[in-house]
């Protein structure tokens, strides 16, 4: 796989993965949001879970890279949610 393919395939991915978090959370009401940050701390969790069994290989620049792209996922989902509840209610 070149590396453009990778990053398509990367973007694909999360584009994916926000609309689907956006589409549970907006199932969920008015607890959407608080559940997108539970969702979100439940994957940092297990994360750090991972890296402690790994700790004599662990690699700290992809668990930070984990770490943040979780991060952002959740924001990106977050952000789209409120932008189609506020395009709802005006």
């Amino acid at each position: 796989m070149t590396d453009s393919e990778m990053r398509a395939t990367v973007q694909a991915t999360f584009m994916m993965l926000q609309r689907l978090i956006v589409e549970v959370a907006a199932a969920k009401g008015e607890e959407g949001l608080d559940w997108i940050d539970g969702f979100r701390d439940s994957l940092t969790s297990e994360m750090k879970k991972v890296e402690e069994l790994q700790k004599r290989r662990a690699d700290t620049e992809r668990a930070a890279t984990s770490r943040m792209l979780i991060e952002g996922v959740a924001l990106m989902a977050k952000r789209e949610l409120e932008k189609q509840r506020s395009s709802s209610i005006g």
